[in-house]
Order: structure tokens, then sequence, then C-alpha cells
């Protein structure tokens, strides 16, 4: 970009970065290109998209954050 030097940027993320943000990079982009190779397909995309929608029936943030409250998290509601 206007002839800046980005090489810091690389230099911190292959030997510094304690958030590990390139450590599945190789695996995000295999699922893009998976994501690719179905999009091209309309039929699979088609398929895979109305799998998505009926099985998003069950998903409400509502129900997840009781469910968390719950089983992970071991709170009681608060009524009110």
């Amino acid at each position: 970009v206007g002839g800046m030097n980005f090489n810091f940027i690389v230099d911190y993320l292959l030997t510094q970065d304690h958030y590990m943000c390139l450590a599945d990079f190789d695996s995000y982009v295999e699922a893009q290109e998976r994501i690719e190779k179905a999009y091209n397909d309309s039929n699979q995309w088609m398929k895979m998209s109305l799998a998505n929608i009926a099985n998003a029936g069950i998903f409400s943030a509502d129900r997840s954050v009781e469910q968390y409250a719950k089983e992970i998290w071991h709170i009681k509601k608060v009524e009110g």
C-alpha cells in the first residue's frame, strides 16, 4: 500500500503471535476451497442451504443462553 513495507506484520505473525492467528490458516484455506466448490454446484449448494435452514430450528439465542446458564455456568435465571 503506497510503497509501505509490512514485513514487520509477517514477522510478528510467524514468530511472536500469542493468539496464533495463522495456526489454522491451512485448514481455513481448505474449507474455503470446499465452500467454493459447493457454491459452484448450484444443486449441492441448494441442498446444503435447505439442510442448514431445517437444522437451524433448534437454535435460538434465548434458548442457547438459557441452556448455557443452566448446564455450563450453573447459574439460576433471574425472574423479572
